[in-house]
């Protein structure tokens, strides 16, 4: 173990230190961030786009377009009566002999036809385990004969921390928590202590979002044998266990998690618009 934000006397900050810190922050894939112009494509003529200034995270890569900067790029001609899709990407490229590295934006020219053209293929690397090059696909150029029809961006935005934030608050804003009763006693101890509990009704499941369980301090869990997903959709009819696992769709279960420190619950799972969750909570004070 080795600290690299922090004095140690000598240079110790590396690039691979700093793109392991971006993938573990910002995640492993390719991304443009919510800087600037957000690398905005503009078309200048049938032969030229520009990309406007921003920032992208590929791999743990950081790479930028200043402000006030515009990276120009040729589009080579069409043909009458043909089709063609280019690709613009981010190019990623390491000198084996030196180590030096570089980003670039570059255009891949694509196969001409006459009814329906593929897009390019481009680099796929691996930058953390040492590939020479890796390619970021940004936008599709759509050409029919001499003119550009379309310019269609493919790469993933990430929004900052701060935006997400404005978006759980706002998800927040619309989960309607009843709380059915004050709480009560239970018939059980927990190291000897009395067993409190409390019906909590979220009439809207919102996934993400921290839903407040409004309870005192105290060591808390969820009593899953009481609790269940119930549809309040007039086109649904079924409850279903909670947490709800579906072993032939993942993507349609439910799960949950606890954070102490806020004493609320957050949801994790699908799409299940049309339902609410009936909870109840198990507590014993500090």
């Amino acid at each position: 173990m080795e600290i690299v934000t922090g004095h140690r006397g000598t240079p110790h900050v590396t690039p691979y230190k700093v793109r392991d810190f971006n993938i573990g922050t910002v995640g492993a894939e390719d991304y443009v961030m919510a800087v600037g112009s957000e690398l905005e494509a503009q078309l200048v003529s049938n032969n030229r786009i520009d990309i406007k200034d921003g920032s992208i995270c590929m791999q743990g890569t950081h790479a930028v377009i200043p402000k006030n900067i515009n990276d120009e790029l040729t589009i080579e001609n069409g043909m009458q009566e043909e089709k063609r899709i280019d690709l613009i990407v981010a190019r990623y490229e390491k000198v084996a002999d030196s180590g030096v590295e570089s980003v670039n934006t570059v255009v891949l020219q694509g196969t001409p036809s006459k009814e329906t053209p593929n897009v390019p293929g481009h680099v796929v690397g691996d930058i953390r385990n040492g590939d020479l090059k890796h390619e970021m696909p940004l936008y599709e150029v759509e050409l029919d004969g001499i003119n550009i029809t379309e310019v269609r961006p493919v790469f993933k935005k990430l929004v900052s921390a701060a935006e997400q934030q404005k978006m759980i608050e706002s998800l927040n804003g619309n989960i309607i928590v009843d709380m059915k009763e004050d709480e009560f006693l239970t018939n059980e101890t927990y190291l000897g202590q009395p067993v409190y509990g409390k019906y909590i009704d979220i009439k809207k499941i919102a996934i993400q979002s921290y839903i407040p369980l409004n309870i005192p301090d105290s060591f808390f869990w969820i009593d899953t044998g009481n609790s269940y997903i119930y549809p309040i959709s007039q086109n649904l009819d079924t409850m279903y266990p909670f947490p709800y696992m579906n072993p032939q769709d993942a993507g349609s279960s439910i799960r949950y998690a606890l954070s102490k420190k806020n004493k609320s619950i957050m949801l994790f799972g699908g799409d299940w618009t049309g339902y609410g969750l009936y909870l109840l909570v198990k507590y014993y004070k500090y």
